[in-house]
């Protein structure tokens, strides 16, 4: 690799890596992920049996899964290790993030407050 597209990389990979352990970090409080997320009601035998074999609720699990993907994601990328298909997983992963809508003007006062 050349040392433009390496330092482009890790640069890249910085990102991820820095979004991932921040997600980490705040997955105690549940942070954006306790506010925001819908579960359909097919999935709610599967979820409480999660939240009661872990003993943590769902959207904690959630932030410290996507972190912990960001993380891994985002090294292998800095370590040019399966580049290409780490590369390709964070895209899909962006697009499906970005594309949910979050309608906060439709929403209740302390669920629309920016975090």
């Amino acid at each position: 690799m050349q040392r433009c597209s390496l330092s482009g990389a890790v640069l890249f990979a910085v990102l991820f890596i820095y979004t991932g352990d921040q997600a980490v970090r705040h997955s105690g409080d549940g942070g954006l992920h306790r506010r925001r997320c819908r579960f359909p009601t097919l999935l709610a035998p599967y979820t409480s049996q999660l939240e009661t074999l872990t003993g943590m609720p769902l959207p904690q699990l959630l932030a410290i899964g996507v972190g912990g993907f960001e993380i891994l994601a985002g090294l292998m990328i800095a370590l040019n290790f399966l580049a290409r298909f780490f590369s390709i997983l964070l895209i899909f992963f962006v697009l499906a993030t970005t594309s949910t809508p979050r309608f906060l003007w439709n929403q209740s006062p302390p669920d629309n407050a920016k975090t």
